[in-house]
């Protein structure tokens, strides 16, 4: 996961981390847990973040997906 990038779009959304959190209907305790990779997003969760950032799918994969390099 690209946390720095989810975090920069949120920023780039003009969103609080309080407001943001808030839309997506997440305890921050929550949050830091899967931000910080102790547990992972569900598929909602995931959802939910498309739709309160407006995220395309390029973005989606960069900040969800890790490409697998050999």
């Amino acid at each position: 996961m690209n946390t720095s990038m989810l975090l920069a779009e949120i920023k780039l959304k003009g969103l609080s981390m309080g407001e943001f959190l808030k839309r997506i209907q997440m305890l921050r305790g929550t949050w830091s847990k899967k931000i910080n990779g102790v547990s992972e997003f569900k598929q909602s969760e995931i959802n939910d973040i498309i739709s309160v950032l407006g995220l395309s799918n390029e973005k989606v994969i960069s900040i969800f997906f890790n490409p697998k390099v050999s």
